[in-house]
Parts: structure tokens; C-alpha cells; sequence
């Protein structure tokens, strides 16, 4: 054998002991991003969001309940849910984008949904989005309807 071959013989065996990092780049390029609602009134919500097993359906949130989901990042996901707080209170607001720069996002529904912002160690309220064509009508007590 050549010293040529000795050389590229070696490449080779170096590059099969090398131990993979393919799983670490993987999440670091595609991380996954965890979702948390929490009802944090003393009365139930009803909630629906995208890419949660409640995205089909309006789904009661109680007092004090939470609800999680995990989703991978591609690309630039955008993740919506809807809230329904009362008849006065009630539209879409962003789950997650980019712009939350979070992978861990903490919502606390109370009188508006608040976001936590680790980057900035502080709760923001943010804007329910309502639709001019879409109005639920619902009573304390009952579920609310299209």
C-alpha cells in the first residue's frame, strides 16, 4: 500500500469513528417550541389553537386548567389560537412567530392574553385579533356558538 493510500485509508476510518452530530445540529436548526396556555381567572375560557389536538374544536378551559402543545420549527411557523373570554372579549391572537423568540412560550389568559418574554424578564399583554365576520355568542354558562 501507498502512502496515498495509507493517508485516504485513514481519512476514511476517522471519518466512521467520529461521533455523529447530526441530532445536535438538527435541533438547533429545527428546535422544538412548547406552547402553554393557562387560565389564570377565576372563570372557564374557551379556547381553540392550531396545531394542538383542540385545533378542530372550541375547548373549555377551566379556571386554574392549562393546556400544552409542542410543535417543530421549520421555516417560519406561525401558530394561532383562538379565545374566547365573553361576548366583548374574544378574537385570535399569536400563539407563537418568530418574533416571540421563545421556544418555551408561557401564556396567561386573565382579562387579555399576556406572553411572557424571557428575553426581556417581563409579562406583555397582547392584541385579540377579531375578525369583522366572526362573532360567537355565548352566556357564562353555556358554551358559546357560531
Amino acid at each position: 500500500m501507498t502512502a496515498n493510500g495509507c493517508i485516504v485509508l485513514a481519512i476514511v476510518l476517522c471519518m466512521f469513528l467520529k461521533p455523529s452530530f447530526a441530532g445536535f445540529e438538527k435541533r438547533n436548526l429545527f428546535p422544538n417550541v412548547t406552547v402553554t396556555v393557562a387560565n389564570d381567572r377565576d372563570k372557564d375560557v374557551f379556547c381553540m389553537c392550531k396545531g394542538s389536538k383542540f385545533s378542530d374544536a372550541l375547548h373549555v378551559l377551566k379556571a386554574g386548567e392549562r393546556l400544552s402543545y409542542v410543535f417543530t420549527q421549520i421555516a417560519f411557523p406561525m401558530r394561532w389560537c383562538y379565545l374566547y373570554i365573553d361576548d366583548n372579549k374574544q378574537g385570535f391572537f399569536w400563539a407563537y412567530t418568530v418574533r416571540s423568540r421563545c421556544t418555551m412560550c408561557f401564556w396567561s389568559i386573565k382579562e387579555q392574553p399576556y406572553l411572557y418574554r424571557p428575553d426581556r424578564n417581563r409579562w406583555e399583554r397582547q392584541k385579540l385579533y377579531r375578525p369583522p365576520s366572526l362573532m360567537i355568542k355565548g352566556k357564562e354558562d353555556q358554551k358559546p356558538r357560531l
